[in-house]
């Protein structure tokens, strides 16, 4: 695992000049029965700024790019696929030539839905609320776990200039409003009703079956793969290493030695990497979820060995 890690890196003058980059020393995990504070240096960056580093990285390399292109169709040819996209800006036509595609293009994924079209992953939702407060307060960075959503939970992350990345997160088949849920919580740590217009919602799959996710010259990664934490349902991390280990299939499929299939390539090398992370979650999730134990005790073992 270390090893995919070591290449993912960034300049960290980067991050330090970015506006919306708020570096902080301690967060706080909170349940009805007690807290535990926690001190690790992190960054916390809006998923715009984090996206824009990533690509950053990537215009760094001498590799053909197009920006800005909605894929419209895409045409298996003798020799890979022919897409066909339009350019967001102007409405005009883009065609490339390829002979892989890596599906990147999360969990709504036009790919995942043409070519695998069998393939669908149980999800969970979440919501998002960016709150300004009028004056200037000290809520800490927190993730609390109230009895009311167990085993999903609140966010409340500080940013710059005050402003809080708030948030929550559900567990499968919960049946409560998460409108109303996140308003709840948000009246009752910050006194403040939550406008609607301001509110998002988005789907978090989870997925521990890597036989499917590859076919023929086309693999899925990341949210496009169900690759999310099922405990805590971030994804970001295994998106990355999805990507890495996508190309590094690719590149075994087309050693003259080889005499495996790329679905069968990338399934080792997804369940070397991610499926123990994958599937502890998912034990620890279902752990909680039917008994409700000692919660915040389990949580504060699996943090102590992450930080």
């Amino acid at each position: 695992m270390n090893s995919i890690y070591k290449k993912i890196e960034f300049d960290f003058e980067d991050i330090i000049n970015l506006k919306s980059t708020n570096h902080q020393q301690t967060f706080v995990i909170k349940g009805s029965d007690r807290q535990f504070n926690y001190n690790t240096n992190f960054t916390i960056i809006k998923r715009v700024d984090f996206d824009n580093l990533l690509w950053k990285q990537l215009s760094d390399k001498n590799i053909p790019k197009f920006e800005g292109v909605g894929i419209k169709k895409i045409i298996e040819t003798k020799t890979g696929y022919e897409l066909i996209g339009e350019l967001k800006e102007n409405k005009s036509k883009i065609t490339v030539e390829a002979k892989y595609i890596i599906a990147a293009d999360g969990y709504s994924s036009y790919i995942r839905r043409s070519f695998f079209k069998n393939l669908k992953f149980n999800h969970r939702i979440a919501s998002r609320y960016y709150y300004n407060p009028k004056t200037k307060i000290n809520f800490p960075t927190s993730i609390i776990f109230d009895d009311e959503i167990i085993p999903g939970y609140f966010w409340a992350f500080q940013m710059d200039n005050n402003i809080y990345n708030t948030g929550v997160y559900l567990a499968e088949n919960n049946d409560q409003n998460i409108y109303e849920m996140h308003n709840y919580f948000m009246q009752k740590y910050f006194s403040h009703i939550l406008p609607k217009k301001e509110f998002s919602t988005w789907s978090i799959p989870y997925n521990t079956d890597f036989s499917k996710l590859a076919r023929q010259n086309i693999i899925l990664t990341g949210d496009a793969a169900g690759l999310c934490d099922k405990m805590f349902g971030h994804g970001i991390d295994n998106a990355i290493i999805s990507g890495y280990l996508a190309i590094e299939s690719i590149c075994k499929l087309e050693e003259k030695e080889n005499t495996y299939s790329l679905s069968e390539i990338y399934r080792y090398k997804l369940s070397q990497y991610l499926l123990e992370t994958l599937s502890n979650a998912e034990k620890t999730y279902e752990t909680v979820k039917n008994n409700k134990l000692d919660f915040l005790g389990t949580l504060e073992t699996i943090i102590k060995q992450t930080i």
